[in-house]
């Protein structure tokens, strides 16, 4: 469960104050097949908080929506014409069963592990709308820019964000253990490869904290060399977004 972390006291270093505003809006779409996911998503703390917290912190673009819908060809993308971030219930059952069928060494169900994964997925997709909506300048793969955004936010705002951030890191490596040969595609994509993806993730929330996760680097098999530079990486990234985000806190 996210719970709130530093609050006070980001808040003072940002200026931001509390209000009741509603900016971002959650819709949530009726849908037979997948009722028990909408359920779980309506009913879900941490998702509530997360989107609790956003509000009260960020000046996101106007009009912004996450819409959950029944849609079986779809997983989780912003729309930027319609303002939308769109996300399938057919995509969190997907994640819930990837778990639930690869016996994932997890804490709690399935079902959380997926809505984790979900409140990772989101802030990825929300980086996107802040960058598209507010000209961010990002140097480098946009979509390597939306990760690390999920990483920041979960690992600095949120007490056992990391977690969460670990969660996704076995989202990534349990759906790249599928892969059974790279194809050009695979290449040309706008995101990181999954393998990748996974090996961010832990260099972040090792580099967040090394003392705490000191065993990452043991398991993940990082030099010593590199386990450094995840340190120097996680520092660049809270100020590069600290920076870029600062226009927009309330």
């Amino acid at each position: 469960m996210l719970r709130w972390l530093r609050i006070l006291s980001l808040m003072l270093c940002l200026g931001i104050t509390t209000t009741q505003a509603k900016d971002l809006a959650v819709v949530y779409e009726p849908s037979k097949t997948y009722d028990a996911i909408r359920q779980s998503l309506q009913s879900s703390e941490s998702f509530q908080e997360l989107i609790s917290a956003l509000n009260e912190s960020l000046k996101l673009p106007k009009g912004l929506k996450i819409v959950f819908n029944g849609k079986e060809d779809e997983d989780a993308a912003y729309d930027p014409d319609a303002k939308q971030i769109i996300v399938s219930y057919a995509f969190v059952n997907e994640i819930k069963d990837l778990y639930t069928d690869n016996k994932a060494d997890i804490e709690g169900t399935p079902t959380e592990a997926a809505i984790d994964v979900m409140i990772y997925i989101l802030i990825h997709e929300i980086a996107h709308a802040l960058i598209h909506n507010y000209d961010l300048p990002i140097v480098g793969k946009e979509e390597d820019a939306a990760d690390s955004l999920s990483s920041v936010i979960l690992s600095e705002y949120f007490e056992n964000g990391q977690e969460v951030v670990l969660t996704a890191a076995d989202f990534f490596d349990l759906i790249s253990a599928d892969r059974k040969e790279f194809t050009e595609e695979d290449f040309w994509d706008e995101h990181s490869l999954d393998e990748q993806r996974f090996y961010n993730a832990l260099c972040h929330v090792y580099g967040s904290d090394p003392k705490k996760y000191a065993e990452i680097k043991k398991l993940a098999g990082f030099p010593t060399e590199r386990a450094e530079l995840c340190i120097e990486e996680y520092a660049k990234l809270v100020d590069s977004w600290s920076v870029l985000l600062k226009p927009y806190s309330k």
